[in-house]
């Protein structure tokens, strides 16, 4: 007599197939996550800075357009930077004057630059931060240099890896923006001595 039961193996996977590849998995995210956490690192300092260079781009906007002087405030102590119509020209954010555009910085980011380099150069500072005034023709005024290239002003921002990423600012006439990266010698542009290394 023949038996019913079908002497074919059960299609599936075994424990210990399943066990082979969870463990593959897991080998490929252990090498895999320190590429992945500085791709979001990178992409957060760089878009932070960009994001400020918008802000400032528009702030000079609102100034030429509106006729009237507009400021942007790298609060350095309490991290965060913001812009306004200065109505009154005192380069303080007064009750009732109107604010353009705030953003706080995430934690991963602080202002400052690499080996000893301020966090500012070229702009007014007071004991919290520092700031540019757009004047109505879409000009800025700058102090000295300082630990910037002649002729511009400058805000810095870096992470604990170290990377550096530098808003530079002028010249005071036509206050352009432009973000470069700290190479380990000098500020570079995009694409200026090949793709921006990070760490």
């Amino acid at each position: 007599m023949r038996s019913t039961r079908s002497s074919k193996r059960e299609a599936g996977f075994t424990l210990i197939e399943m066990l082979v590849v969870m463990l593959i998995i897991g080998i490929m995210a252990t090498l895999g996550m320190p590429a992945l956490q500085q791709m979001i690192n990178r992409s957060r300092l760089e878009g932070l800075a960009r994001e400020i260079a918008v802000m400032c781009q528009s702030t000079r906007l609102e100034a030429i357009k509106g006729g009237i002087p507009t400021v942007i405030r790298f609060d350095i102590t309490n991290r965060f930077v913001v812009s306004w119509i200065d109505a009154n020209g005192d380069n303080i954010q007064d009750a009732g004057e109107r604010e353009l555009l705030r953003r706080q910085l995430p934690p991963q980011a602080e202002y400052g630059g690499p080996g000893g380099l301020g966090e500012t150069g070229g702009l007014p500072k007071d004991s919290d931060g520092a700031w540019l005034t757009f004047n109505v023709n879409g000009s800025i005024e700058l102090t000295s240099a300082g630990d910037c290239d002649a002729g511009l002003g400058c805000v810095r921002f870096g992470d604990s890896r170290p990377n550096y990423l530098e808003l530079s600012i002028g010249p005071a006439a036509t206050a352009n923006v432009r973000v470069r990266k700290w190479n380990g010698s000098y500020w570079a542009l995009p694409g200026e001595g090949g793709p921006w290394e990070w760490k």
